[in-house]
């Protein structure tokens, strides 16, 4: 997907879940910035002000996307969450 929104993915060491959900957003074609909680206080923060407790978590832009079990996650449930029809493509083609 070309034009796919930019996804952020809160991760860890050593999580086999958020390895799982790599493989997921690679498979389907998503592109996604991954953010390590261990190595980013800024990213910590923001979860836990969002009552998060685990990771994986996936967000685009402030829109909390996975909002179930990693496993039982799917790209239909992303896709829903994502509104792909009236997605733009961003700023960079603002103006086309």
């Amino acid at each position: 997907m070309s034009s796919s929104p930019k996804l952020t993915l809160y991760t860890q060491h050593n999580c086999e879940y958020c390895d799982v959900m790599k493989m997921k957003l690679s498979g389907w074609g998503y592109q996604y910035d991954v953010v390590n909680i261990k190595e980013n206080v800024q990213a910590l923060a923001f979860l836990r002000l969002n009552n998060h407790k685990t990771v994986p978590q996936l967000y685009w832009n402030k829109t909390h996307l996975n909002k179930v079990q990693t496993l039982d996650f799917t790209r239909e449930m992303l896709e829903e969450q994502l509104d792909l029809d009236s997605y733009g493509g961003g700023v960079e083609l603002w103006g086309t």
